[in-house]
């Protein structure tokens, strides 16, 4: 609704003209939206449920929950598995269903998921955190996330002997040197992930 004023249309939006007009609306429809809000509750008290059943369901089977995340890709999104192993900053973690609430800091390296079926999988990580719920849910968040094989071994190993040399090379700069010596631990990093998965671990 508008009013015509003398330079421009100026909404009644707000104003107690407005309000009246509207208010016959409302009341005639007042039982539609009450309806509709009645509904939209149950909706969501019965999809909560289902989802209580669900994590229920797959608690008693003893699985975990994963989500696997980086900000431009989610890999896995709730999805049920046996267990997982993740290069936590004290060392290798296998995460189990029901296992203690935590959360730690990941350094780069491999995780590996053993889904409820068929081989396991391996995901090459440049760091992140996980966090493990007492709902049997490990949420991993990580600033890259890349499927292990779409890595390669003999790449890797070049570009560590590469960036080795960078790294020891006097005549680099301070900021080359710096950049040089953080692809060094990454490359380093790859190639133990690649070796470790090689070792099904």
């Amino acid at each position: 609704m508008f009013r015509r004023g003398t330079s421009s249309l100026v909404p009644l939006c707000g104003s107690r003209a407005s309000s009246i007009s509207l208010l016959p609306s409302y009341r005639a429809n007042e039982h539609v939206f009450r309806s509709y809000a009645q509904k939209s509750e149950a909706e969501l008290q019965q999809e909560k449920e289902k989802q209580e059943r669900a994590k229920q369901a797959r608690i008693t089977k003893g699985l975990l929950e994963l989500t696997l995340a980086a900000p431009h890709d989610t890999i896995h999104n709730a999805r049920s598995v046996k267990m997982v192993t993740i290069p936590a900053r004290s060392g290798r973690m296998g995460v189990l269903a029901k296992h203690i609430p935590t959360v730690t800091p990941l350094n780069p390296g491999l995780v590996t998921v053993k889904p409820e079926e068929g081989k396991d999988e391996h995901y090459f990580i440049s760091g992140g955190f996980a966090t493990i719920s007492a709902d049997s849910e490990c949420s991993i968040n990580a600033p890259e996330v890349f499927p292990l094989d779409q890595l390669s071994l003999e790449a890797a190993k070049r570009g560590l002997e590469e960036y080795s040399k960078r790294a020891a090379n006097a005549a680099e700069s301070k900021h080359n040197k710096a950049i040089a010596e953080v692809a060094v631990s990454v490359y380093k990093e790859i190639i133990a992930a690649v070796e470790l998965a090689g070792k099904g671990q």
